[in-house]
C-alpha cells in the first residue's frame, strides 16, 4: 500500500480539506494516523458519520441502501441489527470478531455480492506518538484550508443575497434530493441565510429550515420579488 509520506504531499489534496475538518473532532483517538492519510488520498469529497456510532461513509447510507463502490470506515462488521432483522449488516470479506476486535478497517462495497472488500486495516493505536501525528495532520489541514479558501466570493454572494432579505425580500425555490432521488420541492420567502443554513416561510406560512446536510443536498434558486434569478446553488455544492 502506498501512503502519503509528508504533510507537503497531504496539502496537495487541499481541495478535499473541508469534509475532513467537519469530522476530525469525532474521530476516535485509537485511529492510526495512516488511516487518516489513506482517507485524504483516496476517500473523496464526502465524509459522513453514522448517528449510531463510530462508522464513516463517503456516500449516502441507511439500513436498506448502500451505494455501490462506496467506502466505510469502522471497527465493527458482520453484525445483526434490529433494523435489518436476521440479515447480517455490513458483511466483509475478511474474518471479523466484533467481540474481540481492535482494528479499524476501510472497505469498499460491492452491490453484486452485497459484501465489503478490505482496502486497509490497522490495529487500535494508543500511542502518544500516533496521537501527535494525527493532531499535526489536523492542525496543518485546518491552517491550510483557512489560508487557501477564497472567502471573498463566498462573502460577496452571501452579502448580496442578504441585502435582498433586508430590503424588498429574497425568495427561494428548493429542490431537495436524498440518495440522488428527488424528494420534494419547497418555495417561499427567506427569513435567514448563512453559508450552510437556510430558513424561509413557505406558501402555507410555515417556517422551513434546511440545515447543513439538507442544505448541501438541495438545489436552490434565489430570486428577487420580481422573480429575477439572483443565484443558483447546485446540488452537493456550498453557497459560493
Amino acid at each position: 500500500m502506498k501512503y502519503l509520506k509528508t504533510l507537503e504531499q497531504l496539502l496537495e489534496k487541499k481541495s478535499k480539506i473541508m469534509p475532513f475538518i467537519r469530522i476530525f473532532n469525532t474521530l476516535p483517538k485509537t485511529i492510526d494516523y495512516r488511516i487518516i492519510e489513506w482517507m485524504i488520498e483516496n476517500w473523496g469529497d464526502i465524509v459522513k458519520k453514522s448517528p449510531y456510532g463510530f462508522s464513516y461513509y463517503n456516500a449516502d447510507k441507511d439500513w436498506e441502501y448502500t451505494e455501490d463502490k462506496s467506502l466505510r470506515l469502522s471497527d465493527h462488521w458482520n453484525f445483526y441489527s434490529r433494523a435489518t432483522g436476521n440479515k447480517i449488516h455490513c458483511k466483509i470479506d475478511i474474518p471479523y470478531n466484533n467481540n474481540n476486535n481492535e482494528y479499524w478497517t476501510i472497505a469498499r462495497y460491492d452491490k453484486n455480492t452485497d459484501t465489503y472488500s478490505e482496502e486497509i486495516s490497522f490495529p487500535y493505536n494508543y500511542s502518544k506518538e500516533n496521537r501527535s501525528k494525527v493532531e499535526d495532520i489536523i492542525k496543518t489541514y485546518k491552517q491550510e484550508y483557512s489560508k487557501n479558501f477564497d472567502y471573498s466570493q463566498l462573502n460577496k454572494t452571501l452579502n448580496m443575497l442578504k441585502s435582498y432579505i433586508n430590503n424588498d425580500g429574497l425568495f427561494v425555490n428548493v429542490l431537495y434530493y436524498n440518495f440522488g432521488e428527488f424528494v420534494k420541492e419547497d418555495s417561499g420567502k427567506v427569513i435567514r441565510l448563512k453559508t450552510q443554513k437556510l430558513s424561509f416561510q413557505d406558501e402555507l406560512g410555515e417556517t422551513q429550515i434546511y440545515n447543513f446536510t439538507n442544505f448541501t443536498k438541495s438545489e436552490i434558486f434565489f430570486y428577487d420579488k420580481d422573480e429575477n434569478l439572483l443565484h443558483h446553488k447546485k446540488r452537493n455544492e456550498k453557497l459560493n
